[in-house]
């Protein structure tokens, strides 16, 4: 995913700076493998990157996480590695 689709499907993180959003994916694309997980990989890489920027402490201070800690993102994260592991598409 690049910066320009990341900031279409993720406009809640606009006022994240171009170089902390460009770090962040490419910190999410050397944690994530394409092999595993396939056609859903361009949306995880998006996913896992918002999540990393809803954890720091800006995301934080816009009340992004949880009282869990989870985000919406890791929600996400967590259904898109269920698909990839059952082989299942969940919505």
């Amino acid at each position: 995913m690049t910066l320009e689709e990341f900031r279409v499907a993720f406009p809640e993180f606009k006022t994240a700076s171009d170089q902390l959003a460009q770090v962040t994916l490419d910190m999410a694309a050397a944690r994530l493998s394409q092999t595993v997980l396939g056609a859903m990989y361009p949306e995880a890489h998006g996913v896992w990157t918002a999540h990393a920027l809803a954890k720091s402490p800006a995301g934080q201070s816009a009340r992004m996480v949880n009282k869990d800690g989870t985000t919406q993102y890791s929600t996400r994260m967590q259904e898109i590695k269920l698909a990839c592991a059952s082989a299942v598409s969940v919505s």
